[in-house]
């Protein structure tokens, strides 16, 4: 990264403000001038949609959750089938505790085709913080199966241990008693869980979409 925020004179604009506010994330750590960085690209380019989606990536771990959404929905509207903007919309407005709305947004992203792992798992929080046991089952069944399934496994593990039950936490992956009566625990198979989407994406290598 730093080297080529060194070499970023010799790229276009866009390609420059990309990398800056990725060494401001990455790097620097600086998630104000990110976000500033998100803010200048949105201006200079305001039909580009990826800038108001990393920006609203970057309000997220700062804890503005609400500019988050606005930045969100602006991405939504200029690209409506972006997952990301999803995404991000949909986390931070978990976020905000505005479940309801969270729970619309993946709604409609699902309507629209976009299922994705990530949009399950928010849906499976907004269900644990509502005390939906019906949606929580819901999700898990819906993971079954699938390359994801471990994550969801670590998603009840976590629900588990923030209700305070630790011990059926650290248990979750233990299988059916054998002919003996004993519980053997199954082996940890990590899958590939999606990479995080906290804070901003690098554009182009991140078309993929934790907490």
């Amino acid at each position: 990264m730093r080297k080529a925020y060194a070499l970023s004179d010799g790229v276009s604009e866009r390609e420059k403000l990309s990398i800056t506010a990725q060494f401001y994330f990455l790097v620097d750590e600086d998630l104000e001038r990110t976000a500033d960085t998100y803010k200048v690209w949105t201006r200079l380019y305001p039909r580009d949609a990826a800038s108001s989606v990393e920006l609203a990536g970057t309000y997220i771990p700062m804890g503005r959750y609400r500019e988050s959404v606005a930045a969100a929905k602006e991405g939504l509207k200029l690209d409506p089938n972006s997952v990301l903007a999803y995404l991000m919309l949909a986390r931070a407005q978990k976020k905000a505790n505005l479940f309801e709305d969270a729970k619309a947004t993946c709604r409609e992203a699902f309507a629209r085709g976009l299922d994705n792992w990530h949009l399950h798992s928010i849906l499976f929080q907004v269900a644990y913080a509502q005390r939906d046991t019906a949606a929580l089952a819901r999700e898990v069944a819906w993971d079954k199966g699938k390359t994801t399934e471990n994550s969801t496994l670590d998603n009840e593990a976590w629900a588990a241990a923030t209700a305070g039950r630790v011990q059926r936490a650290h248990g979750w992956r233990f299988s059916q008693p054998d002919a003996g009566g004993q519980f053997r625990r199954q082996p940890h198979r990590p899958s590939p869980r999606p990479p995080r989407a906290d804070g901003p994406t690098r554009i182009g290598r991140r078309s993929q979409l934790r907490r």
